[in-house]
């Protein structure tokens, strides 16, 4: 009786591990015996049930009827290391998700068009794809369909994609550039990070969103460009991309995303729309060949650590739009020399400009003078930077924290009774008596060149 039992069971669990209804010319098949369809599959849960090159028939016969081959199953060719190709027919429209993960020996694959669904994770760790087509019947990418496809060296996505999921071509090291048609909404996170190898890239004019770490660690890139209608660039999105020289950000882009651009060590300049409205943490953090940039005037917050340790960040235009300078913001931004703080900020937040050990002048346009954290200005040398501020306020920043701390409170010289000078002549540079340009007057006799072509001598006592 026993034996009976354990005879029993063994069918059973045999039975159990079978994930097919048939096999035909050693190709495995479930069946629709309605519809009439058949989907591709595999022999049993352990997987690794193909090798070599499998050609897939447009159709099979069995018990007298003819099953049209639509399908390939999830997992179908999952772990089939020996394969070496697979020939898919026109009639397969779907192909699920892993169907051929970790199928290390497969160099390149046809999907015919028609086919409107590839699951996720199909090729991933397909270590030997070299080339593959996306149909143009594809309207998505999904997510990590071609994560750690290193051999994979270029792809053509077409018009009909809407979107690219996440970790789409995620650790594709072999991809040297990619285009994104303009059909493409939404660039999904982590899709192209750690592509080591990308060295170009063209967004569309259709793409609304940049997901977060999306060109994470792309070390190879050089140059980008973000077309006006990206609403939103993520976190991390372009963190790590040490070879960036350049990215343009047109105007259109709300919002910028922590640490978005941290870590692009040789990015040396950079205008921020005035359609950006916010900038998150650590935005720019250890951009340290930054040199110059330019805020636009939809920003009412700059957020804490947004340029620490920006150590060559020498020039910086921060518009009246901004209300708060956030802990850190300029923390070690050691080649700053002069910063105008317009008379909208009202609060700066701890070290905000602690070790900015370069600065020399100070312009402070707020009547009130800002509220300031602990440490904003330690290690900024007291006795050296002179500290600009509206004549009718001095007294007033002498006896404020942190800004009673500098030696040489002075009038604003750029004002006029209380009215900035730049508002009734517009004063584009100034120059001391020697022509040496200078980041606003000294003391002393200074010459001073308007928009119109004009200059004028002044003294400041």
């Amino acid at each position: 009786m026993k034996k009976i039992s354990l005879t029993l069971f063994s069918v059973l669990l045999s039975c159990s591990a079978m994930a097919y209804d048939v096999e035909i010319d050693g190709i495995y098949y479930n069946l629709n015996t309605e519809a009439k369809t058949a989907e591709v599959t595999y022999e049993t849960k352990s997987y690794n049930s193909y090798s070599g090159s499998v050609i897939i028939p447009s159709s099979i016969s069995h018990l007298g009827d003819t099953y049209t081959v639509t399908k390939i199953a999830g997992s179908s060719f999952r772990f089939s290391s020996g394969l070496v190709s697979v020939s898919i027919p026109s009639t397969v429209e779907y192909i699920g998700s892993n169907v051929f993960y970790g199928c290390t020996g497969l160099t390149s694959i046809e999907i015919p068009d028609g086919v409107y669904y590839i699951g996720a994770r199909t090729f991933e760790g397909c270590t030997n794809l070299v080339s593959v087509n996306i149909p143009s019947s594809l309207t998505t990418i999904s997510s990590g369909v071609f994560t750690s496809c290193v051999s994979l060296t270029s792809i053509d996505i077409p018009n009909n994609v809407t979107s690219i999921e996440t970790n789409a071509f995620s650790n594709c090291k072999g991809l040297t550039s990619v285009a994104i048609p303009n059909s493409v909404t939404s660039i999904g996170a982590w899709s192209f990070s750690s592509c080591t190898g990308l060295k170009s890239i063209k967004i569309g004019n259709g793409v609304a969103s940049i997901g977060g770490h999306a060109f994470y660690s792309c070390t190879g890139l050089t140059s980008v460009e973000i077309p006006g209608n990206v609403t939103s660039i993520g976190d991390y999105a372009f963190s790590e991309c040490l070879g960036i020289t350049s990215a343009e950000i047109c105007n259109g882009v709300e919002s910028i995303g922590s640490y978005a651009f941290s870590y692009c060590t040789k990015i040396t300049s950079m205008e921020i729309p005035n359609s950006v409205t916010s900038i998150g943490t650590f935005a720019f953090y250890n951009c340290n060949y930054l040199t110059s940039i330019k805020i636009g005037n939809g920003v009412s917050d700059i957020s804490d650590y947004t340029f620490y340790s920006c150590d060559r960040l020498n020039s910086i235009e921060i518009p009246n739009s901004v209300i708060s300078i956030g802990y850190g913001a300029f923390y070690n931004c050691a080649q700053l020399t002069s910063i105008k703080i317009p008379s909208s900020v009202t609060s700066i937040g701890m070290s905000a400009f602690q070790y900015s050990i370069g600065l020399t002048s100070i312009i402070c346009e707020a009547t009130i003078p800002p509220v300031c954290g602990a440490e904003c200005f330690t290690n900024v040398n007291k006795t050296l930077c002179t500290l600009y501020v509206p004549a009718e306020s001095v007294e007033a920043y002498k006896i404020a924290d942190q800004w009673k701390d500098f030696y040489n409170i002075e009038p604003d010289p750029t004002r006029v009774n209380g009215i900035s000078a730049e508002k009734e002549k517009n004063p584009v540079s100034y120059f001391d008596f020697d022509g040496r340009g200078i980041p606003v007057p000294q003391r002393g006799k200074n010459i001073v060149r308007y928009a119109d072509g004009t200059t004028q001598k002044i003294v400041v006592k």
